[in-house]
């Protein structure tokens, strides 16, 4: 299945809704597919938004800090 960068706003704007309380809504994907995201949790949102991400080639590189806190002595 191919994702749009509108699926990806669609999703993002869907995990902020049900973060803030809104649950009485859905996100509709453009091919068409319906996402009620009352009968979903953040977690599967969050996980349809990873893989939209990995299908566009958006994921976010992570950033890893010098010595990981550790003081140099």
């Amino acid at each position: 299945m191919s994702f749009t960068s509108t699926d990806l706003e669609n999703i993002e704007d869907a995990i902020i809704k049900m973060a803030t309380g809104d649950r009485a809504s859905m996100v509709t994907l453009e091919s068409g597919k319906i996402i009620k995201y009352a009968e979903t949790s953040i977690e599967a949102l969050r996980s349809l938004r990873s893989i939209i991400q990995q299908s566009l080639g958006t994921v976010p590189r992570r950033a890893y800090a010098k010595n990981a806190g550790r003081a140099k002595i």
